[in-house]
């Protein structure tokens, strides 16, 4: 079994990340159709302002550099 994708740490569950990834994808997931109504941005669109914006977490980032990265 490997690690979570993004840092190697035993994964949560069936997720493919880690306990602290897996929160932080969850976090995006939940904060999206807020700032899709809002800008109406697509996921992608959403992901790379996310991960410009200086008060998002290194967890989050590394999430966003992930999932751009087609991972």
């Amino acid at each position: 079994m490997t690690g979570c994708r993004v840092c190697g740490r035993e994964k949560s569950g069936g997720s493919v990340y880690c306990e602290r990834h897996q929160a932080a994808y969850g976090n995006l997931e939940e904060s999206y159709p807020h700032w899709r109504r809002a800008l109406g941005l697509s996921w992608s669109e959403y992901l790379e302002k996310v991960g410009k914006v200086s008060g998002t977490g290194v967890w989050v980032k590394e999430v966003v550099d992930d999932v751009l990265a087609g991972g």
